[in-house]
């Protein structure tokens, strides 16, 4: 009887649905937070940019993957988004999202960051609209508050972690100051509220 050989993996599917998650000191902390309660949702993958130190190695995709339902992978330049996969920025690389594919590029810092928030924010409001979710988390600095804005004029959906709760609280409180936060809420909401977006369309 002839043998059948490995078993073919199911051919991936292009994402439809952006929710993209911004964050820096303590965002990781918040992550492992968030990840456990965020289920995988059909047509949907994750963009996230944390501030790393840009001439570190990152490990953060193999830390996440012990938490999370999406496939946690580094991005690389170029590369589809697919559905049920998280694609997280390398260290001292800008994340962008052009049409259906995700790059990566070396230009000037932003705010002092690469990868920046903003520029990630920027480029999924852009290509995505109101299909798309922002989630901005804890951090120093103003990192994501322009990134924001642009989403909610895109009409994207925005999520801030409350300040009060955040490890460092200035990223979020800037973010709440722009006014554009649909949702300032605590990380053990947040998972549940990006479901319920995704369920209402």
């Amino acid at each position: 009887m002839p043998s059948r050989g490995p078993k073919s993996r199911p051919k991936p599917v292009q994402a439809g649905r952006v929710i993209a998650i911004g964050a820096s000191a303590g965002g990781i902390k918040g992550l492992i937070e968030i990840l456990p309660k965020l289920p995988l949702i059909p047509n949907c993958c994750l963009l996230i940019v944390v501030h790393l130190h840009p001439a570190a190695k990152s490990f953060l995709a193999e830390i996440l993957s012990r938490f999370a339902h999406f496939e946690m992978k580094q991005a690389q330049d170029g590369e589809p988004i697919c559905a049920g996969v998280a694609y997280i920025a390398p260290p001292d690389f800008h994340l962008v999202l052009d049409g259906n594919c995700v790059h990566l590029r070396s230009s000037a810092l932003v705010r002092l960051h690469r990868p920046s928030v903003d520029v990630m924010f920027e480029s999924v409001a852009r290509e995505q609209g109101p299909k798309a979710i922002a989630v901005l988390l804890s951090g120093s600095g103003q990192d994501g508050s322009d990134g924001l804005r642009s989403m909610k004029m895109s009409g994207a959906s925005t999520i801030v972690q409350d300040p009060a709760e955040a490890m460092f609280s200035s990223m979020p409180a800037h973010g709440v100051a722009t006014g554009c936060a649909d949702f300032i809420i605590p990380l053990r909401s947040i998972g549940a509220q990006i479901s319920l977006l995704c369920a209402q369309g």
